[in-house]
This record gives C-alpha cells, structure tokens and sequence, in this order.
C-alpha cells in the first residue's frame, strides 16, 4: 500500500460543506506550502522533493475517510517558529529555506521520516501532512518596503509613535530575520484605527485564515497555534475522527519520537479494530 507525506504551506478550498457556511467560512489554503510526500522517496532534502498536495484542506480537518481510510497526521509550522526549524531545518532554531537549501535532508523531521518509513511503511495505512507557513526573501524584502512606504518606520502621522516603536522592535528592517511571524497580534494600528499586518504575504494570510478556522472548529485551547511559539503543532484522525487528547504541541528535541509514536498511535488502533 503506498503511504503518503503531505506538506500543506497555504490553503485554497471551496465552501462546500453545510457546517463552513455555519461556521462563517472556509478553511484557506496556500498551494506553495500545502504539500505531499510520498514514503517511496529515499528520503526529502527540502520541499521540492515533494508534490502539491491533492486533498483538500476543508475536509481534512472535518476529517476525510477517503484519505488513508481517515488515518492521518498534519503536522503544521512556520519557518518563523525557532521549533519548527528545530524540527524541520539543519541547523537549529534560525531561520532556514526549506524550498531551495538541503536543510531538511540532515533535520529530525528527516530522521522521523527513515524510523516510521523503516517501521511501518509497508504495514500501515496512514498519511502524514505537513502545512508550513513560508515566506520567501523577495516576499520580505517587498513587506519591509511596503512597511517604510506607509512610514510605520518612520513616523509620520499615520502612526502613533508607540506602535511604531513597537514594530521596531518586532520587525527588524536591516536583516531577514525570524521575528517577522504570521501571528495575529503582530499588527499595528494607525491613528484611525486601521489594522495593518506587518507580513502581508500570502502565507501569512492564509495562517491566520487557517488558524482561525481550526479554532472554530476545535476552540484554540484545545488547538494553541496562535502564536508561532506553539509550532510545530500535531493534529491525528483516525477512521476520520480527530483524536484531541493525541492534539499536541512538538517539542525541537523530541520531535522525532513524538511523531513516530503519533503513527504507532494510529497502527495500535488498527489493530484494535482488527481483532
């Protein structure tokens, strides 16, 4: 049976379902970020090494029994989380380009992927996705431009002096750096009010528009991602059904053993069912 990682960056899905109408919306997705990999591969050295993902964000997480008889993980992080790039970057916890570099090749998420795909590649049925928040460097360079254009770094009498203050020490203008977070409470209002985001990449909108969706669905104390400081977060289904007490946080040291024990979860229970 073949297993499939998915990758999910941004999301893009159609209002489909009754329950999204009553919720007020549907789950955004961005095509960049939203991935697939396949457990065939010898192994993943960055995102090119995988394809778009093919399912749809929406029904994921209402929970999809066509994908994998519903046996699936998203693992969802940003680049902007010193975590996330624990777990899915070479060199620890500062900011590394998952698309382009080698960077996942020598990375724990590496190390996860040979351990689950040695263990249970060819006995389980399950996929794994991943939905990663990126923001390229032309992407911030153009932010930071847009930012110095409207004078929220220079104080001019659209802002009020302590926001821009505040965006001075959030956004740094003279490097890429890994402030520059997709977090709803990084925005700064002018003197009349007016909400402005300091990234305004199609990434970061899709984020927030994902984050808030998944918090309707689930509450944000059960599904903590507001802040890139709660990535990488793990959500688990199983037969279709979320599996909240196995929603979880990962931890950069442990992550490798957090995800293999996520995907023995889902074998345990296979076997349950098969008995």
């Amino acid at each position: 049976m073949k297993k499939v990682f998915k990758v999910l960056p941004v999301l893009t899905a159609a209002c489909a379902s009754p329950l999204l109408v009553l919720l007020g919306g549907c789950a955004p997705s961005c095509n960049k970020c939203y991935r697939e990999v396949d457990f065939s591969l010898e192994k993943i050295n960055n995102l090119n090494d995988t394809k778009q993902a093919s399912t749809n964000i929406e029904k994921m997480l209402l929970g999809d029994k066509s994908y994998h008889n519903g046996n699936y993980v998203i693992v969802f992080g940003s680049e902007c989380s010193a975590e996330s790039n624990k777990l899915f970057g070479e060199h620890g916890d500062h900011y590394e380009d998952y698309v382009n570099s080698n960077c996942m090749g020598k990375s724990k998420f590496a190390e996860a992927f040979d351990t689950i795909k040695k263990t249970y590649y060819n006995n389980l049925d399950f996929g794994l996705q991943l939905y990663l928040d990126l923001e390229t460097l032309d992407e911030a360079k153009q932010d930071q431009q847009d930012w110095c254009d409207d004078g929220a770094l220079a104080f001019d009498k659209k802002w009020d002096s302590q926001y821009v203050s505040k965006a001075q020490q959030i956004y740094d203008t003279r490097e890429y750096d890994v402030k520059k977070t997709y977090e709803k409470n990084k925005s700064f209002f002018d003197r009349v009010r007016n909400a402005d985001y300091i990234r305004t990449d199609e990434s970061a909108v899709k984020m927030r528009e994902l984050v808030s969706y998944i918090q309707t669905l689930f509450t944000a104390s059960v599904v903590p991602m507001a802040a890139d400081n709660n990535l990488p977060f793990a959500m688990v289904w199983v037969k279709g059904v979320p599996q909240k007490d196995q929603f979880k946080q990962l931890n950069g040291s442990t992550c490798c053993d957090d995800l293999f024990n996520i995907v023995k979860y889902i074998s345990d229970h296979q076997k349950d069912d098969n008995k």
